[in-house]
């Protein structure tokens, strides 16, 4: 409270640490006035804890003294005709900003975060805005989501990034959905007094929306990053579809645009194109090799004897299907050298695949000679 005591605003509205017993099990709203002696000196302070009735949330705010000061405040700055479009926006965007907000809220914090809503409404766009409490116990963030992009678990994904990103937890959320095109989601964010990182807005607004960001959405853009705008569309369009939800669960669009760009080589369903990787984590004896072919599944048993004889043991294999769209498989396995020694992807890749190729398409023998490709650093030829 030193830091109320020591400003010159006169009233204090805020929530308290405590929650209610009866009523509503929420935080108490708290209410300090400052007790002022003759000469004008901070001598003391009221206290009043407790919950606003419905009324203070069903009036509209105009009619509540210190809120109808705070909205002419932002209406009076924005200098708007009050008759025209962006007028009539703003006032609906102060009469529906969430109220326990708008009670705690500073004019100008107020003025800067309704003037950024309206800016959404002619841009739409996933933008977060925060108001840390000034007893730093808690963070108020409203965050505002394409409404086609929402669903419980980009709620949840959201939600996480901001309790990193304010070393706190998730209290409390409040979900609005209407007609706008955009889903706002007030987030309460419980912290700890002086351990509150410093708020870097740009940083945290990228976050955000790339968590919001759909797996669609980050496919469309790695093709047009390596295609260009129309080819890239061109190609998003005939695989938009084509990938499970356990490929998306497991892969990111990354690594679904290094995939297409594989399968797009395919002739015909002879022809078999090879990616040799590893993923972070992976025991350096591991690697990673996925398989691609153009119709039909391969049967397991043509490639083993072909991975064998490079050397390799196979630990797992996953087949996943490509349907509607430019049909295919992927077949992923995680290997492991059976002499159980490390394998660096990088230094062997263009050698293990152009033997892979070489021997599924019949110009080089499949025999045990092959684990020299890896073991020896032999070339196919």
């Amino acid at each position: 409270m030193r830091h109320f005591l020591l400003t010159d605003e006169p009233m204090l509205i805020t929530k308290a640490n405590v929650k209610a017993t009866v009523h509503r099990r929420v935080h108490m709203d708290y209410i300090g006035i400052k007790q002022f002696s003759k000469g004008g000196k901070v001598v003391g302070e009221h206290s009043f804890v407790g919950l606003f009735t419905s009324t203070a949330y069903s009036r509209q705010a105009r009619n509540i003294p210190l809120l109808r000061q705070k909205v002419a405040y932002v209406l009076d700055k924005a200098r708007f005709d009050p008759a025209g479009h962006a007028g009539k926006a703003l006032a609906h965007i102060l009469e529906n900003f969430p109220r326990d907000e708008l009670f705690q809220i500073d004019r100008e914090l107020l003025y800067e975060t309704a003037m950024g809503i309206l800016y959404l409404q002619e841009r739409p766009r996933t933008k977060v805005f925060v108001r840390k409490d000034r007893f730093e116990r808690f963070v108020s963030v409203l965050a505002y989501i394409p409404r086609e992009h929402y669903n419980g678990e980009i709620r949840v994904k959201v939600g996480r990034v901001l309790e990193e990103a304010f070393n706190g937890e998730v209290s409390t959320f409040y979900l609005q959905l209407s007609e706008d095109t955009l889903a706002r989601i007030h987030y309460i964010i419980r912290t700890r007094p002086g351990n509150v990182p410093r708020l870097d807005q740009d940083k945290l607004d990228a976050r955000v929306a790339d968590v919001v960001k759909g797996w669609n959405d980050r496919l469309l853009e790695g093709l047009t990053a390596a295609h260009g705008e129309d080819t890239g569309r061109i190609i998003y369009f005939g695989y938009q579809n084509a990938f499970s939800a356990a490929y998306k669960e497991h892969f990111t669009a990354d690594h679904a645009v290094t995939d297409i760009e594989k399968l797009r080589t395919l002739a015909n369903n002879d022809d078999r194109a090879f990616n040799l990787y590893e993923r972070a984590n992976d025991d350096p004896a591991n690697v990673r090799l996925k398989i691609y072919r153009k119709e039909s599944i391969i049967p397991l048993s043509d490639c083993l004897p072909m991975l064998e004889h490079l050397g390799l043991r196979v630990v797992e294999e996953y087949p996943y299907n490509l349907t509607g769209g430019p049909t295919g498989w992927i077949h992923d396995f995680l290997l492991r050298d059976t002499r159980g020694r490390p394998v660096d992807p990088a230094a062997v890749r263009d050698r293990v695949e152009a033997a892979l190729a070489a021997v599924s398409s019949g110009r080089v023998d499949d025999d045990g000679f092959n684990a020299l490709i890896i073991r020896a650093g032999l070339d196919v030829w």
